[in-house]
């Protein structure tokens, strides 16, 4: 009889556990991670006490994403997320970057003369994008 009560518990605890740990979710969808295609930019403070600005274009499905506005001379990365080879030139050689392979990146200054630079891939004519500097 004693093992009869100690299923019956069991069998009771097993039941509710679904229950219980439902209680422990949330109906909020998950937060933005904030890992989405395209291009962003941040800054940081440099040691000198002055302000350093970076920025990223991330190619992506053959794509460089939204425009990208900068500072002249801002840092500007390039991240390669396609499996073929790309690079971002300006159509007019004010800045060269060579091939960079999947998860590879390359970095070049942006022109100090303010304007917009039509992006380019040398391996690709199909690709297109810009980058805007002002300031």
């Amino acid at each position: 009889m004693r093992t009869h009560r100690i299923r019956l518990a069991a069998a009771g605890l097993l039941a509710l556990a679904p229950l219980l740990l439902a209680g422990c979710g949330s109906d909020d969808p998950p937060a933005d991670t904030g890992s989405d295609t395209g291009s962003d930019t941040s800054s940081s403070a440099s040691d000198g006490g002055g302000e350093t600005t970076e920025a990223t274009i991330t190619i992506s499905d053959f794509a460089y994403g939204d425009p990208l506005t900068v500072a002249p001379g801002t840092e500007v990365t390039v991240v390669n997320e396609d499996p073929a080879a790309h690079n971002a030139n300006d159509a007019d050689g004010a800045f060269e970057e060579p091939l960079i392979s999947q998860g590879e990146s390359a970095t070049f200054t942006a022109p100090e003369e303010p304007g917009t630079y039509d992006l380019i891939c040398t391996a690709h004519e199909q690709m297109s994008g810009q980058l805007i500097v002002e300031g």
